[in-house]
């Protein structure tokens, strides 16, 4: 699937208070080139037992809004060097090809150096 050159308009899954989430928005506001962003929040839980449900959830969501969003980025903040458990194995893998976006899965926060996970989702 083809990708605009900027991707400006994107469903963001994340928790509500995630430093990950406001670093990503502050990030996009202050980009070297002006490129404005529309970012839609989606709110799920990024840890716990409930992180595949809801994530699936919202994805589901984003689905059903076809040609809204450029890509998802789902976000979590995390410490340098840490993991993100069960990002490989979430039931939404085996859906992808039904799914439409690009998922984006980043973690970290600004006082943690971001950077992308080293589990990407499939397109």
């Amino acid at each position: 699937m083809p990708l605009p050159p900027v991707l400006q308009r994107i469903a963001v899954i994340s928790a509500e208070q995630a430093a990950g989430f406001q670093d990503f928005q502050e990030q996009l506001r202050q980009n070297a080139y002006g490129y404005q962003f529309s970012c839609t929040f989606f709110p799920a839980a990024m840890q716990g037992n409930q992180v595949e449900t809801e994530i699936v959830a919202q994805l589901g969501r984003i689905r059903n809004q076809a040609g809204r969003y450029d890509a998802v980025a789902i976000i979590r903040a995390a410490a340098p060097g840490s993991t993100w458990p069960g990002l490989t194995v979430f039931p939404f893998a085996g859906r992808s090809p039904r799914f439409r976006f690009r998922c984006l899965p980043a973690s970290g926060t600004t006082s943690t150096r971001p950077s992308p996970t080293s589990s990407p989702i499939p397109p």
